[in-house]
């Protein structure tokens, strides 16, 4: 499969006379919606950006933006250089519709990422109660949004995001404020999802904020106000779900919908959705008795096979190999190929049974996918000297691990089935790396 590549930015540079960084003793006249400023992004470093500094001298003054996008971005904005926390940061579409309400400061500054759909916005900052005067620098940069992102508005079943089974879409809890600001409501999130065949999925929510899930059917007719981290038996067809938050503070979270095949892989196995994503490709399976045993560990010939799979491999007319212990083992075409694409070294024995370890899973990726790269991650159990560190660097490199906690990569450890998934699938296609 193919690796996801997000597409390169495109801008409507808006035509103004306005400087793309004005002095903050210059107060621009931009107090209301009549009077909105084109906020010009240029790029720098292959980097779309606008700067601005300002000045808000008096309470509920207000200075209003106008940013235009000719295709779905991810938009960071950020004030700083903040010495009032009275300050607050609106952004909303073209209609009025408010996204994003913050003013929780850290430190001197205002920040927040939020992924937008083709459009134009406007941007509020505006001073609350006080009479300090507060200068303020406004800087906007955009990035490429890739795929798994919530775009913004979405809070509709008609402008629902589509979420890909097996896939965590990468949201975000807003939170607009009452017009006395006392009292804060919640802006519900809206996704639809396509069941292909009918079995066993579940819907896993992450978050430190407080939320409801709905499941709805392509009817709109409300199946479950309490779906989050449920399972459900589901027939082919068009899902949507909604995310409703309960919280007066704006947080990330991320939402999936998983395809639950095997009796023993629930929504809390560790690589849920990887095991879902290969075994729908064909590239890994189960047992007779509708297991998958994550907890396993993955022998040699295991790993082998699943990788000749992966690549779509052809294992006809493969020379045989110095192995003595592979002519009888059900892998022996597979570790043949690999052999072949250099995957694999040859040698006189090959052990298909033996638990792959976690260095060998390593070079075996790395050689597969043609991986490249050193990583600034440096491990303590894998020095330069070892014959494992120009792949565990690569694979850090590519993110496709970060080790452990305690700055270990253990790669003598056995692999389970789950985390050799993992690692598979995050070489395979980039939504899956960390």
């Amino acid at each position: 499969m193919k690796k996801i590549i997000t597409a390169s930015l495109s801008i409507s540079l808006l035509a103004s006379s306005f400087s793309p960084v004005l002095a903050a003793e210059n107060d621009l006249l931009n107090d209301s919606l009549t009077n909105l400023v084109p906020l010009v992004l240029k790029e720098l470093n292959g980097v779309q950006k606008a700067s601005v500094a300002n000045t808000l001298d008096s309470a509920n003054e207000s200075d209003f933006f106008k940013l235009v996008l000719d295709k779905d971005q991810l938009v960071d904005l950020k004030v700083s250089g903040l010495k009032n926390e009275e300050v607050w940061f609106t952004l909303s579409s073209k209609d009025g519709e408010q996204i994003l309400n913050f003013d929780e400061p850290v430190g001197d500054t205002l920040a927040q990422k939020v992924s937008l759909a083709k459009g134009e916005y406007i941007i509020r900052l505006y001073l609350r109660y006080s009479h300090q005067v507060s200068n303020y620098k406004f800087d906007v940069q955009l990035q490429d949004k890739g795929e798994f992102f919530e775009v913004e508005p979405n809070n509709t079943f008609e402008t629902a995001n589509y979420l890909p089974l097996n896939t965590s879409m990468i949201g975000h809890a807003n939170v607009n404020q009452e017009s006395d600001n006392t009292y804060p409501t919640w802006q519900p999130d809206y996704y639809k999802f396509e069941v292909p065949v009918t079995q066993k999925y579940g819907i896993k929510y992450t978050s430190e904020t407080i939320a409801r899930v709905y499941l709805y059917d392509e009817a709109r007719t409300l199946l479950n106000s309490n779906a989050e981290n449920k399972t459900f038996n589901l027939t082919p067809g068009t899902y949507y779900v909604k995310v409703e938050h309960y919280t007066s503070e704006e947080r990330d979270y991320t939402i999936e919908v998983d395809t639950l095949k095997f009796s023993d892989v629930t929504l809390n196995t560790s690589g849920v959705k990887e095991i879902a994503f290969l075994s729908n490709l064909g590239i890994i399976g189960g047992y007779d008795d509708g297991t998958f045993r994550p907890n396993d560990y993955v022998k040699k010939g295991q790993a082998a096979s699943m990788v000749v799979k992966a690549l779509g491999l052809s294992t006809k007319n493969r020379p045989t190999t110095s192995y003595k212990d592979i002519s009888k083992h059900w892998a022996n075409d597979a570790i043949k190929t690999l052999v072949d694409e250099g995957i694999l070294p040859d040698g006189k024995k090959f052990d298909p049974n033996a638990n792959l370890t976690r260095g060998e899973m390593a070079s075996i990726i790395v050689n597969a996918y043609k991986l490249k790269g050193v990583s600034s991650t440096v491990f303590s159990d894998v020095p330069k000297s070892s014959t494992a560190y120009p792949y565990v660097s690569a694979l850090a490199a590519n993110n496709i691990t970060t080790g452990y906690g305690d700055g270990t990569f253990k790669p003598k450890n056995p692999l389970t089935r789950a985390h050799f998934s993992i690692f598979l699938s995050r070489a395979m296609d980039d939504r899956y790396k960390q």
